[in-house]
């Protein structure tokens, strides 16, 4: 019967909880990235939006669309 010890359990471990660090570090920095693209967006809608109506028509939303879209939460899709 072998014993194991704590470091040796640590060390079979550790590449386990490493890799799972990892990737939760890469879901947040993903949804990081997506927020700040959608304050990006919304902050060129609202530049639009002031220039006139017939810019947001050009892309296809209507005054109202836009306001909605810019008054959203950065966290709402």
């Amino acid at each position: 019967m072998r014993i194991h010890s704590a470091a040796h359990t640590a060390q079979a471990i550790a590449p386990v909880y490493s890799l799972r660090l990892r990737k939760h570090g890469a879901v947040l920095a993903d949804t990081v990235a997506l927020w700040k693209e959608r304050k990006r967006y919304r902050a060129d809608l609202r530049r639009l939006s002031r220039v006139g109506p017939y810019m947001l028509h050009d892309i296809g939303l209507t005054p109202e669309e836009a306001n909605r879209e810019i008054h959203k939460p950065f966290w709402k899709p």
